[in-house]
């Protein structure tokens, strides 16, 4: 099936893209909703979420990257 960078990779793509589609309906809801503060406070949170989630993605995929190059340099 599928190698561990595969998956690590695929996991990593997977939560972008749900970081990304957290944070394009916080801001839609914000922008078309502007009347009740609570909800765009429970919107915000989606964005700040969705933020977080990009971040720890990058955050994986540098650390692999890394490792990675790390292993590379051992071999040589």
């Amino acid at each position: 099936m599928f190698t561990k960078e595969q998956e690590a990779t695929l996991k990593n793509y997977i939560e972008v893209f749900s970081g990304a589609i957290l944070i394009v309906f916080a801001i839609s809801y914000i922008a078309t909703n502007q009347e009740n503060h609570f909800n765009n406070m429970g919107a915000i949170s989606f964005l700040l979420a969705g933020i977080f989630i990009i971040l720890k993605a990058n955050w994986e995929w540098k650390k692999r990257k890394r490792q990675t190059e790390e292993a590379n340099n051992e071999e040589k």
